[in-house]
């Protein structure tokens, strides 16, 4: 796929009208994908994914495309001039945004950043999640105790005395888990935050 640029996406794909010419490429020209949804289908899908290619000249002109086609776009009129396939090598003037080096090494920087902030902040509950699963395995332990001697237990007073034991444990294993859970909610919109946010960056 060529070189995208950052642009707006493609403004009304739907109006755009094939040309003669473009008709007579799609016609003749190998587009991957094209005998499998037909000709106006795969080209309004394509329309409606292109990434922004560059222009040729100054005349107006634009190249879109995706993987599978290569638009060149009168965006005034809202025509297609002709079409190319992926491999057509294009000859686009220098885009005014064009990264920088030093631009894309700031990118770069503060994408390493975010990265090593998730973990700095993802460590530290995985520390506290050990403690507390290390409590919450105490927890179960003594519970199964409790429920052990519990089934040997034959006095109706001595076991009701037992049962509140339990019920005790049981609360306690039951917030345990909530904790865990919770700690694991947390590391996963601690990912989802950074990738966002490193996804800004690319």
């Amino acid at each position: 796929m060529h070189k995208v640029y950052p642009h707006t996406p493609l403004r009304n794909p739907a109006t755009y009208k094939l040309l003669y010419h473009a008709q007579e490429r799609l016609r003749t020209r190998s587009f991957p994908g094209v005998k499998a949804k037909g000709p106006t289908n795969f080209v309004q899908d394509n329309l409606n994914a292109a990434k922004y290619f560059g222009r040729p000249d100054t005349s107006g002109l634009e190249f879109w495309g995706t993987e599978n086609i290569t638009f060149l776009l009168d965006t005034n009129r809202h025509v297609i001039r002709t079409i190319y396939e992926p491999s057509f090598a294009l000859h686009t003037m220098p885009e005014e945004d064009d990264e920088s080096e030093l631009v894309k090494t700031a990118k770069a920087e503060i994408k390493s950043a975010i990265t090593k902030a998730k973990t700095h902040v993802i460590k530290g509950i995985w520390g506290d999640l050990a403690k507390d699963l290390v409590a919450l395995g105490d927890n179960y332990r003594e519970l199964g105790n409790l429920y052990n001697s519990a089934s040997r237990i034959n006095r109706p007073d001595q076991l009701e005395e037992k049962l509140i034991e339990i019920a005790d444990y049981e609360d306690k294993v039951t917030t345990g888990s909530w904790k865990v859970e919770d700690y694991n909610t947390d590391v996963s919109n601690i990912n989802s935050m950074a990738d966002k946010a490193i996804k800004k960056f690319e």
